[in-house]
């Protein structure tokens, strides 16, 4: 039988104000940066960064981190007592692991651990135009071996993520070619036939490529790609809770060809949100958008600012996350449109044979102890 976790989960669960869904949870923010490598690909270096729950107060102090992002954790600090339920995170392309913190960390203070690699070669840093196809098979493989290589770790003594990640699976969530990625594993495959190019590591002879992993409870999609090797076919196979946003201004993903058909042939239960006036870089923060090359700035004309982009995607996703990972079905009022701000359809969300394992005992004990408050 399903547990309820809200009497159980302290401020954030007990709460009947939808504008407890956008303020920073009870929880300060801690920050670790990884180098994975996978070593049955070439050695592949994954830098991958890490967000979860502490202790201490939640950080007034704004720095930055390498890219020149903002953030408001704190470096290499003690984290909560786990476990935690995890997420993983898909940067879109040609952009870094830290480009969506105004939900990342704000995620963590809710009480989640939040992993997100840099993919190489798809990065700011590092992009590779003329691969983007293979990045859209590699990308999928990577969120797998950081999963693993974070699993593991937590099983260490020694380790700082011992016991931070709740065994009973998680979320993928993504953004553009991440949000692919996030669906990818999640359970869509892929027929890399259909790409322009030919494609490296698969199985020798496949081309019918298969990311699932079973891990993955739910899926997030913020204004997803869905490359040329996905259709309807494709599509089909995605069973798990899945929540799609996209925005009304969205010029490279628009929503008719990139998240409609994920909610009209995805066979689980799904929500589907339109922002209107968001565009496709709305989902980035803000200063990341600032200091991306003119050519894409001037495509990117949103008409609903990012402070109220933020509310909604914040809003969302964490009700989502609490009915659909948590397991309290109560949430699933708050995954409603707002007039002329976001139009939201769900369907088959009220089957409760679709929502994951409520978390152990242990976590719903650990997220209990933990009382601070913020109001920003």
């Amino acid at each position: 039988m399903l547990l309820s976790l809200s009497l159980l989960l302290g401020p954030m669960a007990a709460s009947d104000s939808e504008a407890s869904l956008t303020k920073w949870g009870p929880y300060g923010v801690g920050a670790r940066t990884y180098r994975i490598v996978d070593e049955d690909r070439d050695n592949r270096e994954l830098i991958t960064e890490i967000w979860y729950p502490t202790e201490r107060p939640l950080n007034d102090h704004v720095s930055e981190y390498p890219s020149g992002l903002l953030t408001r954790a704190e470096r290499d600090v003690p984290a909560a007592p786990g476990p935690w339920p995890w997420i993983v995170f898909s940067h879109s392309l040609s952009a870094v692991r830290e480009q969506s913190t105004f939900l990342t960390e704000f995620l963590a203070s809710h009480g989640f651990v939040v992993v997100s690699p840099d993919h190489l070669h798809n990065t700011g840093w590092d992009f590779r135009p003329l691969e983007v196809y293979q990045s859209a098979v590699d990308r999928p493989q990577d969120l797998k071996v950081v999963m693993d290589q974070a699993l593991d770790a937590s099983r260490h003594p020694k380790s700082p993520l011992h016991g931070l990640f709740w065994k009973g699976g998680g979320v993928a969530i993504g953004h553009s070619l991440g949000g692919y990625s996030a669906l990818a594993i999640g359970g869509i495959p892929a027929d890399t036939t259909k790409y322009p190019i030919k494609v490296n590591g698969l199985a020798k002879g496949e081309e019918y490529a298969n990311f699932r992993d079973r891990r993955i409870k739910a899926v997030v999609a913020l204004a997803p790609y869905l490359t040329p090797a996905v259709g309807p076919e494709e599509l089909a196979k995605l069973r798990v809770p899945t929540l799609v946003i996209g925005g009304s201004k969205d010029p490279f993903t628009m929503p008719e060809d990139h998240q409609f058909p994920v909610f009209r042939q995805a066979q689980g239960p799904c929500c589907l949100a339109i922002i209107e006036g968001a565009s496709h870089f709305s989902f980035n923060n803000a200063e990341m958008v600032a200091g991306m090359p003119l050519l894409l700035r001037t495509l990117h004309r949103p008409t609903l600012s990012p402070e109220e982009v933020e509310r909604v995607v914040k809003r969302l996703v964490l009700a989502f996350l609490e009915q659909y990972l948590i397991g309290d079905e109560s949430y699933g009022r708050y995954l409603v449109s707002e007039p002329g701000v976001v139009e939201v359809q769900c369907r088959g969300m009220d089957d409760p044979d679709m929502a994951c394992e409520a978390l152990p005992s242990s976590a719903a004990q650990s997220v209990s102890t933990t009382s601070q408050s913020e109001d920003e």
